[in-house]
């Protein structure tokens, strides 16, 4: 690979600490970088070179799997770091969008029981959540500006439902794939300002428990403005009109301070019929197809079966698979290797950026002209009332 200068925008953050240092070790260690590369690290805060690398020292120390190893041109790795203070107000992690990506991609092209039935005519519905433990943990600034819908639904939750929706890209190609992600973009069915309300509910954490403890609600938290109307979570039912997704709702949900911390993808599909009566099996429970990339990555599938102890009445089993290798490569490890040799498959490009923010406008239109905002206690899994989003329509969230 050429010579190069990675720029690293948060580099004082946890996402920095927890995991693209032990990922560039790891690449490092690896002889996967480039023979020459600076990496700028830029943040906020004043630092010198030699604070930021102390800083990256004591984060491998924490997280890196190789902590009790440090390879001995280790200093090596240090000098290829310096900072530069700047106030860049953006976050990005693609992480879990990388393992979605490879997850989704193979499970829908590369096993002929699942494409056949990804469409309307077989799934009910589905649903995207992508729930957090954590509150702003000294993001403050940054989130009083942006929120759910900016922080995470304009990005991750739209790139997540163009991965699940899109049609097959019918080869290999960067500008297919994100021909294909872009194409479901626009046909979302549009949210204009008077009809915001029937299909986004939006909360904000009170005071509550998470994980044993008690937590403050979010205008209690340092820098929060005490009167905030900022939203900390988001649910929306969106619909996709195509011809493969025709009157299929799609749920998304995410939010701060929920019982749980969790990213996930379920897919309902339809009652089967019974053939003796040509009704719908109504007592059955719905087969479900769920993905999940946080905290671990694991594919279930839940069937309905014969009781082998009660003879007339019918189980439902879950088949599933949970990666268990501890030398499979981290993601970040992955995502910055592509980077570095000019691989932008798994990049949102600037039409997928366009079409996401045309149609998340009109919703941030109507948040400023006073979207009813719930609270929900920390600790739960959001207001009460986005359950009703799928009630409505005769459903619930799993």
């Amino acid at each position: 690979m050429e010579s190069m200068t990675f720029v690293l925008f948060g580099a004082t953050g946890d996402l920095a600490r927890r995991k693209i240092f032990p990922a560039l070790y790891q690449l490092f260690l690896e002889q996967k970088l480039p023979s020459s590369v600076a990496i700028i690290g830029s943040a906020k805060g004043e630092k010198t070179d030699e604070e930021f690398r102390a800083d990256i020292h004591d984060s491998l120390e924490t997280f890196s799997k190789q902590v009790d190893e440090l390879d001995p041109n280790f200093d090596d790795f240090l000098d290829m770091f310096h900072y530069c203070a700047l106030d860049a107000r953006n976050k990005t992690d693609y992480r879990k969008l990388l393992e979605l990506v490879q997850n989704l991609q193979t499970l829908r092209f590369a096993n002929s029981i699942f494409e056949p039935l990804w469409n309307h005519h077989h799934i009910v519905n589905v649903q995207i959540t992508a729930s957090e433990l954590v509150g702003v943990e000294g993001r403050a600034d940054y989130y009083e500006k942006s929120g759910a819908l900016r922080d995470m639904f304009q990005n991750h939750l739209l790139q997540i439902l163009m991965l699940v929706a899109m049609e097959p890209p019918n080869g290999e190609t960067d500008e297919r794939v994100h021909e294909k992600k872009k194409d479901v973009l626009t046909s979302l069915r549009p949210i204009h300002r008077d009809n915001t309300a029937k299909h986004i509910i939006r909360g904000q954490y009170g005071q509550g428990e998470t994980d044993g403890h008690r937590v403050i609600a979010y205008r209690q938290e340092p820098g929060i403005d005490p009167l905030s109307q900022t939203e900390t979570f988001i649910a929306a039912r969106l619909y996709i009109d195509n011809p493969r997704w025709s009157g299929v709702p799609f749920y998304i949900r995410t939010g701060k301070r929920m019982n749980k911390k969790m990213t996930k993808i379920v897919v309902e599909f339809k009652q089967p019929i019974n053939r003796s009566s040509n009704q719908k099996n109504e007592g059955l429970p719905p087969n479900l197809l769920e993905i999940q990339i946080s905290p671990s990555n694991t594919v279930s599938f839940r069937i309905n079966s014969k009781d082998l102890v009660e003879d007339e009445k019918t189980e439902q089993v879950e088949l599933d698979f949970k990666e268990a290798s501890k030398d499979v490569q981290e993601a970040y490890e992955r995502l910055l290797f592509d980077a570095f040799k000019g691989n932008d498959t798994f990049f949102a490009r600037w039409g997928e950026v366009e079409a996401a923010w045309k149609f998340v406008q009109p919703i941030l239109d109507a948040f400023q002209e006073g979207l009813s905002l719930y609270e929900y206690p920390a600790g739960s899994r959001g207001p009460k009332v986005s359950h009703k989003l799928l009630q409505e329509d005769g459903f619930k969230w799993w």
